[in-house]
């Protein structure tokens, strides 16, 4: 049983327009902003009361998404992962296909001993590596990723800078449409197989608090997100 303290830290959705998706999102009510940039990818963000938050992602050109597809629906991206198994390709991978919920973040400390321990239960795993991004004001935030080599399972990150830096100081998001948080993430297909057949991130994911965890192998493989609105209500998240 993992003795680590978890908790949400956000969900990434992959989008092929990024002023497209802030401009959608702000009028359904969310507020959103900008994030920076990160090597190839640029991205946005929309907060929430309960510290977590939705990263909007999309490459930073369309031609490099054009040309990341092109090579992934030819199937030389899962030959080149096969050859070198590394982080960057579970980043790759998001910037494939259509529109959607694509991975999900734990926050945790002591990522190393995590990655020990996913270790000895015979769990590979990437890093920790070392990221940062620079924020439109010139700030950059850094932070380490740990990811499993099965991209159907999340991935963990810890702050080196301040996580306020990388999220920004204001988390209540004023969202217009009252929604203050993220209560329930469903699992489907393979996601859902992964994470059930894997007990030592069902143990993870069993010390995270605030939100609910569903997996249902007979759904298509797909990542779908319930938000919590202030007066109790659930609000399926909209793609």
């Amino acid at each position: 049983m993992f003795s680590f303290r978890c908790q949400l830290d956000h969900v990434v959705v992959a989008v092929h327009d990024l002023d497209a998706a802030i401009a959608k999102y702000r009028k359904l009510g969310f507020s959103v902003k900008e994030g920076g940039i990160n090597g190839p990818v640029k991205n946005a963000l929309i907060p929430f009361n309960d510290g977590s938050y939705i990263e909007l992602l999309a490459a930073r050109s369309g031609s490099s998404r054009r040309f990341i597809s092109f090579i992934h629906a030819l199937g030389f991206l899962w030959v080149w992962e096969k050859v070198s198994a590394k982080m960057v390709f579970r980043f790759l991978h998001w910037l494939c296909g259509r529109e959607r919920i694509c991975d999900w973040c734990l926050h945790g400390g002591e990522l190393e001993l995590i990655a020990q321990q996913l270790s000895s239960s015979g769990l590979t795993s990437f890093g920790p590596h070392d990221f940062e991004r620079q924020r439109p004001d010139g700030v950059r935030p850094k932070w380490r990723l740990l990811a499993p080599a099965k991209r159907s399972l999340p991935f963990l990150i810890e702050d080196i800078t301040d996580r306020s830096m990388r999220v920004g100081q204001d988390l209540s998001g004023a969202h217009s449409n009252r929604v203050v948080g993220i209560s329930k993430i469903t699992l489907g297909g393979q996601y859902a197989l992964d994470l059930e057949n894997t007990k030592v991130f069902l143990d993870l994911i069993s010390c995270v608090d605030g939100f609910l965890v569903e997996a249902d192998v007979k759904l298509n493989n797909s990542i779908e997100l319930d938000l919590s609105k202030s007066d109790g209500t659930a609000l399926p998240f909209p793609i």
